[in-house]
C-alpha cells in the first residue's frame, strides 16, 4: 500500500525546533506528543523542551509526500534545519 504523509516541524520559543513525519493524521500526531510530553515523564528532547517551554508552533512543511519520499525529506529538513 503506498500511503503518503505529512513533513512537520514544531518551533519552541527558544528558537529550536523539532522535525518529524507522520503517515497519520498530524493534528493527532501534534496531540500524541503533547501527551506524551504531559503525562510520560520522557528523557525524550522533544518532550522536555514542550515541558519547559510550553506548546510549541506547529508548522507544515510538506503535505501529500509519498511514504518512501516522506522519509527522506525528513532526513533532509533536519540538516537543512
Amino acid at each position: 500500500m503506498n500511503r503518503t504523509g505529512t513533513l512537520y516541524r514544531l518551533d519552541f520559543v527558544s528558537g529550536k525546533s523539532y522535525i518529524g513525519a507522520c503517515t497519520s493524521n498530524v493534528t493527532k500526531r501534534y496531540k500524541a506528543h503533547r501527551r506524551n510530553a504531559l503525562l510520560n515523564n520522557s528523557d525524550h528532547p522533544v518532550y522536555i523542551a514542550w515541558r519547559k517551554y510550553g506548546d510549541p508552533k506547529l508548522v507544515i512543511l510538506i503535505k501529500n509526500l509519498g511514504e518512501f519520499g516522506l522519509w527522506k525529506s525528513e532526513k533532509e529538513a533536519i540538516l537543512q534545519y
